[in-house]
């Protein structure tokens, strides 16, 4: 397969299921006949000569982000110039990925409804120490920073507190994604006192 510059191509296993899945996306190869392994990989990018320009050796245990690891998460990468198996180069994106684009970092389906309705609770905001998140239905809690990167990211359900005091004050984003991959996208202000 030959890529343009600045081009995507996808990779399926079974191409009747993605076909299913993803009606619009046409930039795709398949059926391959195997999946990439959850428990690591290697893949291997050639240019038109046959000589390797990037090598890439993945996991799925720490310090690599475990939610790529069958969750409906994919890896993304952060900074294609820098080195592509350190595992902090490399993000988990959002839920069921973004086949055949660039990664959008503002891919999640936003509910309609108020986040009273949805029974979250965020507070206090703006932020010294601790983000405190009150929840009704299990969901993934990620916060992320100004380039879009997971800085923190956990599962809950019912209360939860996030500890930011590590963290450079600044805007982030609060992801609150539930069960089903509906949720909420909402500004977060860390301010140090």
């Amino acid at each position: 397969t030959v890529l343009p510059a600045g081009g995507y191509q996808v990779f399926v296993e079974d191409a009747a299921k993605f076909a299913t899945q993803f009606p619009n996306v046409v930039n795709y190869t398949g059926p391959l006949g195997f999946g990439l392994s959850g428990d690591g990989d290697v893949l291997r990018l050639y240019d038109a000569q046959g000589i390797l320009q990037n090598s890439l050796c993945y996991d799925d245990a720490a310090p690599w982000d475990e939610d790529a690891d069958g969750f409906g998460y994919t890896l993304e990468n952060i900074d294609f110039e820098g080195t592509q198996n350190d595992a902090g180069n490399w993000l988990s994106g959002c839920l069921g990925g973004s086949p055949g684009t660039a990664y959008d970092p503002d891919c999640i389906e936003v509910a309609t409804s108020e986040a009273e309705e949805m029974g979250i609770a965020v507070f206090p905001n703006p932020v010294n120490d601790v983000l405190n998140v009150h929840l009704n239905n299990p969901a993934r809690l990620r916060l992320l920073d100004g380039l879009g990167r997971v800085v923190l990211s956990q599962w809950a359900q019912g209360a939860a507190e996030l500890p930011m005091g590590r963290l450079a004050a600044g805007a982030y984003w609060l992801q609150v994604v539930d069960e089903t991959g509906k949720g909420l996208h909402m500004p977060i202000l860390l301010v140090k006192q």
